[in-house]
C-alpha cells in the first residue's frame, strides 16, 4: 500500500525563513531532530509554542521544547510505542497529543506526552492520518482498510469511542479540517465518478460539511491518489498535491479543483504541502526529490535545499509564526 512504501526514516530539519530566527542562515537548512536512524512517520508542532516539536517514528514518538536543538524519547508507560504512523496536537489544547498505530490503535496524551492512553480505532485499520476539528473538537482518523469501504474514523470524544464515516472506497492518505469553513476533507485513491481505486489508478478529494454524516466528492477523478491536502490561513483557497505529481486549487472548499501545476517527472509525487501562514502566496512542497518553494500561490515551483544532504523529503509543517518549516528526510542528525 501507498503510506506503507512511503514510510521512511525521517528527521526534523529547520529553516530560517526569516533573519529573526536563530536555527540558520536564511534559505539555508540546519539540520537537527531525533537520533540518527529513526523511522519517523510524521512531525506536529505545538500552536501555542513553536518551540515545541513532535516527531512519530516506528520506534517511539519524540518531543523538542527547544525548537527541536535537543530531544526526549517519550516513555510509554504501559502503551507500546511499535509502528506510531501519524500524529497531531489538539490546537485547542496544546498539551494533548493524539497517535495512530499501524495495529489500528490510537494513542492519547493530555499532559505533553508525558503519560499516554491507548484506544483502539478498529483492529482491521491502519492510521496513516489525523486531523482535529478546532471548531468541534472531533477527531478524524484517514485509514487504510482492508475492503476500501470505510476510510476515515470519527471520534467526538477525545478517542475513547470511535465511529465509521463511510465514504465509499479508498485510503484516507489525507485529512484537513477546516473549522473556519466547517468543511473536513480527505484526499483518497478513489473516485466516485470512475470507481477506481488502489494507486495509482485514480484518485479524489471528498469533503463532509456536516461532521462526517456524508460525503461528496469532487466531480472528476483527479486521476492519482491524493497524498497532500492544504489550505491559506484564511480557507479562501485549498490545494491537492497527487501521487503524479499533479498540483489543484480550489477557491469553492474543494466542491470543485482545477489543475494549477504539474511535476517533472524526475520530481515524483507532492507528499506534504504547507501554506506560509503569514504570506499565503508562498507554499512549500515535500517530495521525494527535495522540498520545492512557491512564491506563485503553486503555479510555479523551484528547488528549495541549499544546506540539505538528502532529497528524499516525506512530511513539513510550518509554525505558527510562519518562520520555521520543519521536514522530514530520510537522514538522521
Amino acid at each position: 500500500m501507498w503510506r506503507s512504501r512511503v514510510a521512511v526514516s525521517l528527521a526534523a530539519i529547520a529553516i530560517a525563513l526569516q533573519a529573526t530566527t536563530l536555527y540558520g542562515g536564511v534559505n539555508q537548512w540546519t539540520t537537527h531532530g531525533p537520533p540518527e536512524g529513526i523511522h519517523t512517520n510524521g512531525l506536529a508542532v505545538d500552536p501555542a509554542d513553536p518551540h515545541t516539536i513532535y516527531a512519530a517514528s516506528e520506534s517511539g514518538i519524540f518531543k523538542s521544547v527547544d525548537g527541536g536543538a535537543s530531544w526526549q524519547a517519550l516513555a510509554p508507560g504501559n502503551v507500546s510505542f511499535a509502528d506510531v504512523t501519524c500524529l497531531a496536537v489538539d490546537p485547542t489544547q496544546p498539551t494533548t497529543v493524539y497517535a495512530g498505530k499501524r495495529t489500528g490503535e490510537f494513542l492519547r496524551s493530555h499532559d505533553g506526552g508525558t503519560q499516554w492512553e491507548n484506544r483502539e480505532i478498529d483492529s482491521g485499520a491502519l492510521p496513516i492520518s489525523i486531523a482535529v476539528d478546532a471548531g468541534t473538537g472531533a477527531i478524524y482518523v484517514g485509514t487504510q482498510w482492508d475492503n476500501f469501504s470505510n476510510p476515515v474514523y470519527r471520534s467526538t470524544d477525545g478517542g475513547t469511542t470511535w465511529g465509521g464515516t463511510a465514504i465509499g472506497g479508498g485510503s484516507g492518505y489525507a485529512l484537513l479540517a477546516d473549522s473556519l469553513n466547517q468543511t473536513v476533507m480527505v484526499g483518497t485513491d478513489y473516485a466516485e465518478s470512475t470507481g477506481f481505486y488502489l494507486y495509482p489508478y485514480g484518485g479524489d478529494v471528498a469533503r463532509t460539511l456536516d461532521s462526517g454524516a456524508s460525503w461528496s466528492f469532487a466531480p472528476d477523478d483527479l486521476g492519482s491518489p491524493v497524498l497532500a491536502l492544504a489550505k491559506d490561513s484564511q480557507g479562501s483557497v485549498y490545494y491537492a498535491g497527487t501521487a503524479n505529481g499533479a498540483l489543484y486549487r480550489s477557491f469553492n472548499r474543494g466542491a470543485n479543483w482545477a489543475l494549477l501545476a504539474t511535476l517533472p517527472g524526475s520530481v515524483g509525487s507532492f507528499l506534504a504541502l504547507a501554506v506560509d501562514p503569514s504570506a499565503p502566496s508562498v507554499l512549500y512542497a515535500a517530495t521525494g526529490r527535495g522540498v520545492l518553494r512557491s512564491s506563485d500561490a503553486g503555479a510555479s515551483w523551484r528547488s528549495f535545499n541549499a544546506g540539505m544532504s538528502t532529497r528524499d523529503v516525506r512530511a513539513l509543517v510550518i509554525d505558527a509564526t510562519g518562520q520555521i518549516l520543519h521536514v522530514g528526510t530520510d537522514q538522521g542528525v
